[in-house]
C-alpha cells in the first residue's frame, strides 16, 4: 500500500473486521471531515482485491468520483475488482452490475434518498459500509433501517490536539437578523435569506474588509446561498483588487475544471460558490472559509466550516461566520453523541457570542439571583439575564454603510484554557445526576494541571467520575435515557484518549452501581 494508515485509522478498520466477524453486516463509520476517509476506503478495497473479491463503491458527486478513482489508482487496485460509480448510475444499472462482495457508500448521510435505498434493497444480502462525518438528516430521520451498528473515529478536538487537523480561529459577528429567516422542509429558504441580506446595507463592504483584516492574501472559499449573491460577492472582491471567481453546479465542466485549477495555482484568492465546494473538493492549501449561507444542516455546516482545516505544520485555519451558523451548530470541534435512531432527546449546549467582548463561548458560568438566572462570560464577566425563548436581538436594522463593523479575534488556545479553568473550579456534587458533567470537571482539572506544569490530580479522570457518579446515585438505572446519552457522549469525547468505548463504560458503571 502506498499510504500508511495512522493508528486511529487502523483502529477503525480493526473494529470493522471485528464487527463483521460478530455477524454484523451493515456498518456506519463516523469519521471527522479531513480524517482520511478516502485512505481507509482504499485500504478496505485493497483487502478485498487481494482476495480477488469485487467491491462496489457509490459516491454522491463527480468530484468525489474523481477523487476516489485517483486513490484506487494510487493503490494499484485492479479496475476489474472495484466499480466506482455515482449512485444514480448504479440505481439505473442494477441488473448489469456484478454482485459485489462489499458495498461501500461515501457521504452516507445521503443514504435515505430513494436512489440509495433502491440499491440497498437490490443488494440486500451484500455486506455494506457507509462513511460520513455527520450521520444526521435535516428531517431528523435515523439510519437504523440502513445500518446495524455505528463505529466512531476520534473527535475533531482530539484530531486537532494530536496534529491531524489544523487548529482554527473562529470569527463571528452576524450581519443579518436570523429572526427573519423562514424555514421550509428543515432548511432556510433562499428567498428569506435574500430578504434578510437585502435589509443589511453593510454586508458587502464588511465581507471584503473582514477578509483583509483577518485573512489577507490567504486562499479562501466563500459559501453563498444562491448564484446571484455568489456572483455579487466575487465581483466585490475583484473590484477591491482581490482575485475572485464564482462557480456553481451549472458552470460548464471544462470551465469548472479551469476555475478549480486556477484556484489551486493561486490565480484566484477567493472562490465563491453555492454548495459546490462542500463535498469532495480537495484543496490542501485552502486556509480560510467565509460563511455567508445560513443553514440548519449540521452536515453542511461541518463540511463548509472545516474545509480549511487540513493539517499543515504551523497552519491555523480562519473561519469567518457572517451569518451566525455557530449559534445553532456550535463550533467545528463541538462534540456530538451520534446514534442510528435519529435526533437525540438531549442536545449539547450550543455556542453563543458575548455581546460585550464578542468572544465565542460554549461553556458559560451561571448565577441565580432573585430577578432570574444570569449567564456570565468567562472572558469579560459580562452578565446576561436568561429569558424564556426570545429571538436574538436584531443587530442590523440600525446599521448604515458607514458603521464600523469589525469581528473580534477569538484565540482558541486561550479560549479553551479559560473554559477549562472555569470548569475545573466547579463542584462536581452540584451536577450529581449528570455523569457527563462530572467527567468534564475532572478532565478539566487534569488539563489545567498539565498546562500549569503541576501533578495530575487523577490518573483516569473519566473512570474516577464514574465511581463518583455511582456513589452519588446509588439507585441509578442503567436504562435512564439521560445516563445512556451521557455514556455515549463520554465515549465520543474521551474514548480515544482514555481507551474505552460506550459498551465498556456501560459495563464498568453497571458493576459499580450493582455493588452499592
Amino acid at each position: 500500500m502506498s499510504y500508511k494508515l495512522y493508528p486511529y485509522q487502523e483502529q477503525i478498520l480493526v473494529q470493522v473486521r471485528k464487527s463483521f466477524d460478530e455477524g454484523k453486516r451493515r456498518l456506519l463509520i463516523v469519521s471527522a471531515a479531513g480524517s482520511g476517509k478516502s485512505v481507509m476506503i482504499a485500504h478496505l478495497v485493497h483487502e478485498y482485491a487481494e482476495r480477488g473479491q469485487h467491491v462496489l463503491f457509490m459516491v454522491h458527486k463527480r468530484e468525489l468520483l474523481d477523487q476516489i478513482r485517483g486513490s484506487m489508482d494510487a493503490e494499484g487496485i485492479p479496475p476489474e475488482l472495484v466499480t466506482v460509480m455515482s449512485v444514480l448510475k448504479v440505481s439505473h444499472r442494477l441488473t448489469k452490475i456484478q454482485a459485489p462482495a462489499l458495498l461501500i457508500t461515501d457521504e452516507a448521510h445521503h443514504g435515505k434518498a430513494k436512489s440509495y435505498m433502491n440499491v440497498y434493497d437490490y443488494f440486500s444480502d451484500v455486506p455494506r459500509i457507509g462513511f460520513t462525518a455527520t450521520p444526521v438528516r435535516l428531517n431528523g430521520e435515523g439510519f437504523s433501517d440502513v445500518y446495524d451498528a455505528i463505529i466512531e473515529g476520534p473527535t475533531v478536538e482530539w484530531l486537532v490536539h494530536n496534529h491531524f487537523l489544523a487548529p482554527f480561529k473562529y470569527y463571528s459577528l452576524p450581519l443579518i437578523d436570523r429572526g427573519k429567516l423562514k424555514n421550509e422542509r428543515g432548511e432556510y429558504t433562499n428567498q428569506s435569506i435574500s430578504m434578510a441580506l437585502a435589509q443589511t446595507r453593510t454586508v458587502f463592504g464588511s465581507v471584503v474588509d473582514t477578509y483583509r483584516n483577518k485573512a489577507d492574501g490567504q486562499q479562501a472559499i466563500m459559501y453563498a446561498h444562491n448564484v446571484e449573491y455568489s456572483q455579487r460577492y466575487a465581483k466585490m472582491f475583484s473590484d477591491a483588487g482581490i482575485p475572485a471567481i464564482h462557480v456553481d453546479a451549472k458552470t460548464p465542466q471544462a470551465e469548472r475544471d479551469r476555475i478549480m485549477s486556477g484556484f489551486r495555482e493561486h490565480k484566484y484568492r477567493v472562490l465563491c460558490n453555492v454548495d459546490l465546494v462542500s463535498e469532495g473538493f480537495d484543496v490542501p492549501d485552502c486556509n480560510t472559509v467565509i460563511l455567508l449561507r445560513p443553514t440548519q444542516s449540521l452536515t453542511l455546516f461541518v463540511q463548509q466550516s472545516m474545509r480549511g482545516m487540513r493539517y499543515r505544520p504551523g497552519k491555523t485555519s480562519i473561519i469567518i461566520d457572517h451569518v451566525g451558523n455557530y449559534l445553532l451548530h456550535g463550533l467545528p470541534d463541538t462534540a456530538h453523541a451520534w446514534n442510528l435512531d435519529g435526533l437525540k432527546e438531549y442536545d449539547e449546549p450550543k455556542a453563543d457570542t458575548c455581546r460585550r467582548c464578542m468572544a465565542v463561548v460554549e461553556q458559560w458560568e451561571y448565577q441565580e439571583l432573585e430577578e432570574g438566572k444570569y449567564r456570565i462570560c468567562p472572558y469579560c464577566g459580562c452578565r446576561k439575564l436568561i429569558k424564556p425563548v426570545v429571538p436574538p436581538e436584531p443587530r442590523n436594522e440600525s446599521m448604515t454603510e458607514n458603521d464600523d463593523v469589525e469581528l473580534e479575534e477569538v484565540d482558541q488556545d486561550e479560549f479553551r484554557m479559560l473554559e477549562l479553568r472555569s470548569l475545573a473550579k466547579r463542584q462536581h456534587k452540584l451536577y450529581a445526576k449528570r455523569l457527563l458533567y462530572i467527567a468534564q470537571i475532572f478532565v478539566a482539572r487534569n488539563r489545567v494541571a498539565e498546562h500549569d506544569g503541576k501533578k495530575l490530580p487523577y490518573h483516569y479522570p473519566v473512570f474516577f467520575a464514574a465511581r463518583q457518579y455511582a456513589e452519588l446515585n446509588k439507585n441509578a438505572r442503567m436504562n435512564d435515557p439521560r445516563l445512556k446519552y451521557d455514556i455515549k457522549a463520554l465515549a465520543d469525547t474521551f474514548g480515544y484518549e482514555y481507551h474505552f468505548d460506550a459498551d465498556g463504560m456501560t459495563r464498568y458503571l453497571a458493576k459499580l452501581i450493582h455493588k452499592q
